[in-house]
């Protein structure tokens, strides 16, 4: 060993010093201002809230990264927000472990939004994706940055709901549904987790995230029951068998910058605490680290430990097996992708499995679940660009339906070969890295306990890292290589990713190829962070090697373990062509699926909630209906009785009182039959007058008869003679009138005569019109005193408001159209005429009455 990694390793095992900066609060607030400017800006220029989401993205990652230099020293950061007006004041530490989780989430999401510039330009609801995404990335590195449980168990529920919404987005059947599971198990993993939280600090009197398994010795076996509901609470969000069921059903619905943040960073925020609670709060303190009597005094501590991590190897066995076998039966890529999240995650799980189970031996374990964080973050996410590349030119996802593209998408083809072969293991790629660590952290575990099932979890360890080269490669193969389909044939010319898409992918692939060729990059935050855990300075020292020494990395036989690993992926990957392996998940019956049993576990928890509920209802209403009819009865029955008795009187009372009156109607109508007769003997008696009065009224019509015709002959006579004398009087005035001197008369005095005859003929209305032509004179020359003023002031003010060539016109013509506008139709001007005539003769009678009055009184 160098003397180099020994000054390096006592460097990263000092006590860490404690710096106070605000930053990590800033780089929480940041998005989170940014997310409400971004979408206040959105809904009035797209264009300028794009280009703010970039930028707030970009700073965030300043503000993350800008902590690199106290992290490479292996120090802390803390800040506390001191609030007077809340009983809780939250704070946040940041260690290398959590800083290196955050630099590469601000790091991803920052491309992310790049790509989404071009992305999101077919999506609808763009300005709630980019308010959601920036909110979810602010609550993200709230989880990673937050230093005590209680302030990451909050950011930890707000990024389940915030992200809620960026699996909906598309608003589909499919995303509605994935969204409900996404949610359900979101919020039941928060459940847990606040439970152990609750049971944490009632058993250790803290919520700091620090090493708590002292104070949880003396608990026996409930400590193993706080674990097992934080690794369920943070299990759930980082996909881990059996509660990855979500996952599968909400990446693919989701829009591709969304799923590459879901399945490249957010489930991370799982992976991270999953760390927390096994190498952290259950193991002992890093100050136990040393050989001597330290490590024996605290050997049940240790053996709770190690317990613990035995089972989380298996989980993640479980988890990274059952992934990479449902992954290859996939035909939808981004599907595929998720199925191997949940792979890659056991990956992550088994690595700090080995740290715990290894106790201060486990540094390897912790190193390589660290380093696969980065990893898979950035070739997952890299992968899912490149998906969604080829699906936002031909608007496919089915893998077997596309091929041939990588001469019109030549970029793209390459981006994912490089995350293809970053996300297999391949040497000079970071996934192999990562994964170096990790086959020697299980070789090592085997090798330490003597256990023959650790021995059988190496063999599915390498066969996994062989299947996820077999899937990869076959979306790769029929995704770019071999002939077009006609689906795709039919579209033409298939146009390359955009430019802010290619800008995302190529930083991606930088990374992927300068982590794999240079791993001491990455080494240099990893080896301070298992620096501040229970890990021994000759392990740390042994990770230091490959820190000053990055080309142990590629020895014989890790070269040697990757080439059988890629030789196991193309075996499964021909036989799998051949015998139509991948073509069984439709074959495989629904039961032996864990969303089936999901299924019936859910119906049947509702069902037990229910059931006994309806039962009881039934028999509290079954009680209610006889009490009732009994009760009715006992009512009604009585007043029944009583009623029928009441009844009964009645009728008796009303035949006897029929009894006592029937000889008064005897009488009454005996009565009535002599009324009758004797009516008709006055009827009788009374013809002979109604004979003589028909005689008399016959007198009196002929009499009226004989008066009218001897009135009518000589005044009838008499008319005729007086009529023929106004005829002939007539005549005679009209000849006078024909005669010369009548005639120039006539013709002198024409308007007179006319006016006088029409006047003696209808006096009224001619004074009706009189009155009628002098107010409409009079109003015409009102009208003509204000239309040259009006006219007059319009056209001054049309000079002042005058555009260029515009014409203006003159002021007659002006004068003209006001006096037609408001020329006075006198709709009532005949009532109003005939009104004043008789006002005029009142006044004329009245005068004349005052004169005689006065002259009789005189």
């Amino acid at each position: 060993m160098s003397d180099i990694s020994h000054e390096v390793a006592h460097g990263m095992v000092e006590a860490a010093h404690l710096h106070i900066s605000a930053v990590p609060v800033w780089a929480i607030a940041v998005p989170l201002i940014g997310a409400i400017l971004a979408y206040v800006i959105g809904r009035r220029s797209e264009r300028a809230r794009d280009v703010l989401a970039v930028a707030i993205t970009i700073l965030t990652f300043g503000l993350v990264a800008s902590m690199c230099p106290v992290m490479l020293s292996g120090d802390k950061i803390a800040y506390t927000l001191h609030s007077p007006f809340t009983l809780y004041e939250p704070t946040f530490v940041v260690d290398p472990f959590a800083f290196l989780i955050a630099l590469v989430t601000s790091f991803v999401w920052m491309l992310a939004t790049i790509y989404a510039l071009s992305y999101m330009t077919h999506e609808h609801a763009r300005n709630r994706f980019y308010l959601f995404s920036l909110l979810s990335l602010a609550v993200d590195l709230g989880v990673l940055l937050a230093g005590d449980l209680f302030t990451m168990y909050i950011f930890f529920e707000l990024l389940a709901i915030f992200s809620y919404v960026l699996v909906i987005h598309v608003e589909t059947p499919e995303a509605m549904a994935a969204g409900r599971k996404y949610l359900f198990i979101g919020i039941t993993g928060g459940l847990c987790l606040l439970a152990a939280i609750f049971l944490l600090y009632h058993y250790s009197g803290t919520l700091e995230i620090t090493s708590l398994a002292q104070a949880l010795e003396g608990i026996g076996y409930l400590r193993y029951l706080i674990c097992a509901l934080m690794l369920i609470g943070f299990g759930a969000k980082a996909g881990m068998f059996p509660v990855h069921v979500w996952l599968p059903d909400a990446h693919p619905v989701a829009p591709t910058p969304a799923s590459a943040l879901l399945s490249g960073v957010m489930i991370k925020a799982g992976a991270y605490g999953i760390f927390r609670t096994v190498n952290m709060i259950f193991t002992p303190p890093a100050e136990v680290a040393e050989y001597g009597a330290t490590v024996i005094e605290h050997a049940a501590t240790w053996a709770t430990a190690t317990n613990i991590g035995y089972v989380v190897i298996w989980i993640g066995i479980i988890t990274m097996f059952m992934g990479v076998i449902l992954a290859l039966m996939q035909e939808n890529s981004k599907r595929m992708l998720a199925y191997h999240s949940i792979s890659q995650m056991g990956y992550i799980i088994l690595g700090a499995g080995c740290a715990a189970y290894l106790g201060v031996e486990g540094v390897l374990g912790f190193a390589g679940g660290l380093s696969h964080i980065i990893n898979h973050a950035l070739f997952k996410s890299c992968l899912f660009l490149t998906v969604g590349a080829v699906y936002y030119r031909t608007s496919e996802l089915n893998m077997y339906k596309l091929g041939g593209l990588w001469r019109e998408m030549p970029f793209t083809a390459l981006a994912m070969f490089v995350a293809v072969m970053g996300i297999s293991g391949v040497p000079g790629f970071n996934g192999f890295v990562s994964k170096s660590l990790l086959h020697h952290a299980i070789v090592e575990s085997y090798h330490h306990h003597g256990d023959p099932l650790l021995g059988f979890a190496e063999i599915i360890f390498v066969v996994t890292a062989g299947g996820t080269f077999a899937s990869n490669i076959k979306m790769f193969i029929f995704t770019f290589l071999g002939k077009k389909p006609d689906n795709i044939k039919k579209l033409g010319k298939v146009k390359p990713a955009p430019l802010p898409m290619k800008i995302a992918m190529g930083a991606l692939v930088a990374s992927i190829i300068l982590i794999g060729i240079m791993p001491n990059l990455l080494l240099s935050i990893v080896v301070p962070a298992a620096g501040l855990h229970a890990f021994s300075l000759h392990g740390i020292e042994h990770l230091a090697e490959y820190l000053t020494h990055p080309l142990h990395f590629f020895t014989v036989e890790g070269v040697l373990v990757a080439s059988t690993e890629l030789m196991i992926g193309g075996i499964i990957f021909v036989t799998g062509i051949r015998f139509g392996w991948f073509h069984w998940e439709h074959k495989i019956p629904r039961w032996f699926g864990v969303n089936y049993w999901y299924g019936k576990i859910a119906n049947a928890f509702i069902w037990l909630c229910q059931k006994p509920i309806t039962i009881f209802d039934r028999v509290v209403n079954a009680v209610y209906m006889v009490s009732a009819e009994k009760f009715l009865w006992f009512c009604k029955y009585p007043s029944t009785r009583l009623d029928e008795g009441i009844d009964q009187g009645y009728l008796r009372v009303a035949n006897g009182f029929l009894g006592v009156v029937g000889p008064s109607t005897k009488l009454d109508e005996d009565i009535n039959k002599a009324y009758v007769k004797g009516a008709k003997g006055f009827l009788r008696l009374a013809g002979p007058a109604t004979k003589f009065d028909k005689d008399v009224d016959r007198a009196y019509i002929k009499g009226a008869k004989g008066f009218v015709d001897f009135a009518k002959g000589p005044a009838t006579r008499f008319d005729k003679r007086v009529d023929k004398g106004y005829v002939k009087g007539t005549e005679g005035a009209v000849a006078l009138a024909r005669s010369p001197v009548a005639r120039g008369r006539r013709v002198r005095f024409t308007g007179t005569y006319d006016k006088l005859t029409t006047f003696g003929a209808d006096p009224i209305p001619t004074i009706v019109v009189l009155v009628s032509n002098w107010f409409i004179q009079i109003n015409m020359a009102l009208v003509g005193v204000v239309a040259y003023p009006y006219a007059f002031v319009n056209y001054i003010l049309d000079l002042i408001s005058k555009k260029p060539g515009e014409p203006i016109t003159s002021i007659g013509e002006k004068t003209h159209q006001f006096r037609e506008t408001y020329k006075p139709t006198m709709p009532h001007v005949e009532s109003i005429g005939f009104a004043l005539f008789i006002v005029a003769v009142m006044l004329t009678i009245y005068i004349i009455y005052i004169a005689l009055e006065y002259l009789l009184h005189f």
